[in-house]
């Protein structure tokens, strides 16, 4: 029964460690980060805004060159 003890101890005390590991350890650094924005055509139409002029004042005024577009299906069909 105590090697039985000692075995049990010794992997949990690993399994501490290793999780210990995975959840406390540094991750790595960014490397590139790329800002942008989010523009979605039915979302801008709920606020009451034209979504031509506002997607042109993304480009235009603000001068945002990424952007993801956000397609809703609705709108598709």
């Amino acid at each position: 029964m105590r090697i039985f003890k000692k075995i049990l101890l010794g992997v949990l005390l690993f399994l501490l460690i290793f999780a210990g590991y995975l959840f406390i350890g540094e991750p790595p650094p960014a490397k590139e980060i790329t800002w942008g924005v989010n523009f979605s055509q039915k979302h801008t139409e709920n606020l009451g805004l034209n979504w031509r002029e506002t997607y042109l004042a993304l480009l235009d005024d603000l001068g945002v060159r990424n952007i993801k577009l956000i397609t809703h299906w609705d709108l598709i069909e």
